[in-house]
């Protein structure tokens, strides 16, 4: 994706809709745009950026297992990439 300098506009689209889903009062449409957004992150290398948003999220709703799973995968990843 960063490799054909796509990664900004498809960050900025992901927050344009964060935004409507955030005006319109749309819980789990949000949640579900901020989780995508912080796997852009993984994508793009910054770690920390996902995990702080995987963090934000397990505080917002303990029950949700998916910022706990993609956290943990998150981890692991980030423990390969500065491995190599």
């Amino acid at each position: 994706m960063d490799m054909s300098g796509e990664g900004a506009a498809v960050l900025q689209r992901l927050e344009d809709a964060l935004a409507v889903a955030e005006a319109e009062y749309l819980v789990k449409e949000a949640r579900d745009v901020r989780l995508i957004i912080a796997q852009i992150h993984i994508l793009q290398k910054n770690i920390d950026e996902a995990l702080k948003s995987y963090e934000q999220l397990t505080k917002e709703d303990p029950k949700d297992f998916r910022p706990y799973l993609c956290s943990e995968t998150t981890s692991i990843f980030g423990m390969i990439v500065n491995h190599k």
